[in-house]
């Protein structure tokens, strides 16, 4: 039987072993503990750059500081949460709060300071890069529900 792009294998999955399977990564481990460490000082409403605190009004700075320590800590817990469903919905909730705020955030630098457009553009590929992995968990998810209803369907 041939698979359709984006669908998932049928049981017993075994070449990744735990059916709530989901890729530790340590690039998303290294960007979490860095945006936590960064939203210290964007809670004080500082950006590190100059023509971003004079651009950005002080409380966007420090919403999107707390965003970023909330949703990071929230995805780290996640990340490292028994491999459950709990812990990939932790997770991708965490994930899923970066995403919003790095998007709202990169559109509010661009729209108030185009001459660090590449500020922008950095915090869009994080938001984008965040909502990919949003989306691989769901699928996960998604695949996890549809097996557990297959098996209790069959087991009637």
């Amino acid at each position: 039987m041939s698979r359709r792009r984006g669908t998932l294998p049928e049981l017993p999955f075994r070449q990744l072993g735990d059916p709530l399977y989901s890729q530790r990564n340590p690039h998303q481990l290294f960007l979490l503990v860095l945006s936590v460490a960064a939203a210290v000082s964007l809670i004080e409403g500082a950006t590190g750059s100059e023509i971003l605190d004079h651009a950005l009004d002080p409380h966007a700075v420090t919403l999107w500081g707390a965003c970023l320590l909330v949703g990071s800590l929230t995805g780290l817990v996640g990340m490292w949460w028994p491999r459950t469903w709990t812990g990939l919905v932790v997770e991708r909730a965490g994930l899923a709060i970066v995403a919003s705020a790095a998007g709202i955030y990169a559109w509010l630098i661009y729209a108030a300071a185009p001459t660090v457009a590449y500020t922008a553009f950095v915090h869009l590929a994080y938001a984008l890069s965040c909502f990919w992995r949003v989306q691989q968990i769901t699928i996960r998810l998604r695949w996890v529900r549809e097996q557990v209803a297959r098996l209790n369907k069959g087991a009637k």
